[in-house]
């Protein structure tokens, strides 16, 4: 297992209400600095989109490209032709740079957003919105595989696709060979799901991993003040790997037990414009230590 960062870490997101004013070299500069292996994408447009000028600006500072985030909208058919114009755009520059991965996501909404970390049944998808959405996904997952790239789905908090029961409702719809499971740890425990569980259950198709933590007393009071996703990721939800609720050692060893061995990426979304957030070079230096000593 190799381990990579992100540019969510240092605030780059396609999350409407978070924000960083960076620059890309700042960010790449960082991820080198903390002595990771590689990078995702992030949103489109941050980093160069030209496979020349990315490869060159990777290669300067040994780094590998690991994948890339396409949030796509699963909620509304009428919708659909805005995921497919997103897989077609990056598709080409992950083939281009070798990159294993494309990373597949719901598209976050308002009224998702609102209840995140507190979803009830009732706040879910119809039976055929369910079906609507999996052939979707294995059309986009299908798009990726023709150019030799796997692809893999992301539960994501705010998004119709985040408790443990919707992860489950989704993936009786979809081929595993096709589309594979990206563990997010962080986003599963704010969606009220048990890590280790859902490795042991669905090991054999994790082939992307997103580690990260979460704060506990944090959690307890997004859900008990009713605080939307933005809001809690401005009151400093996710913390660095070596402190939180998620057993960071208890899930590598899962994860070895899975023989899982793909990229690790660790992440710490937070936001640059609130007052008092986390230094990002900081805390992704204290995460990939952390997690270099535990592997």
């Amino acid at each position: 297992m190799r381990i990579a960062s992100a540019p969510v870490s240092w605030g780059v997101t396609e999350i409407e209400g978070l924000s960083a004013d960076l620059t890309y070299a700042q960010v790449i500069d960082q991820i080198a600095r903390a002595g990771y292996e590689g990078t995702e994408l992030g949103p489109w447009g941050f980093y160069p989109t030209t496979a020349s000028t990315l490869r060159d600006e990777l290669s300067a500072r040994g780094l590998s490209l690991v994948g890339a985030f396409v949030d796509v909208p699963v909620h509304g058919q009428a919708l659909f032709d805005d995921g497919r114009e997103a897989v077609r755009r990056v598709v080409p520059l992950l083939e281009e740079l070798r990159a294993p991965v494309m990373i597949l996501s719901a598209r976050g909404t308002t009224d998702r957003a609102r209840i995140a970390g507190r979803v009830t049944a009732a706040d879910g998808l119809s039976a055929g919105q369910w079906q609507q959405a999996g052939r979707y996904l294995q059309e986009l997952a299908t798009m990726a595989a023709d150019r030799g790239l796997a692809a893999v789905f992301h539960h994501h908090a705010g998004t119709y696709v985040e408790t443990p029961q919707e992860i489950e409702r989704l993936f009786n719809e979809l081929d595993p060979g096709l589309l594979g499971l990206c563990l997010d740890t962080g986003h599963l425990a704010f969606g009220g799901g048990d890590n280790i569980q859902t490795i042991s259950k669905y090991g054999s198709i994790i082939r992307h991993v997103h580690l990260k933590n979460v704060d506990p007393g944090v959690l307890d009071r997004v859900r008990a003040e009713e605080m939307g996703y933005v809001d809690a990721v401005r009151a400093g939800v996710f913390c660095t790997l070596d402190s939180g609720a998620v057993p960071i050692p208890e899930v590598l060893g899962a994860l070895k037990s899975a023989a899982y061995d793909g990229w690790l990426v660790v992440e710490q979304d937070i936001d640059l414009a609130e007052p008092g957030h986390a230094n990002p070079l900081e805390g992704a230096t204290k995460s990939r230590i952390y997690l270099s000593s535990k592997l």
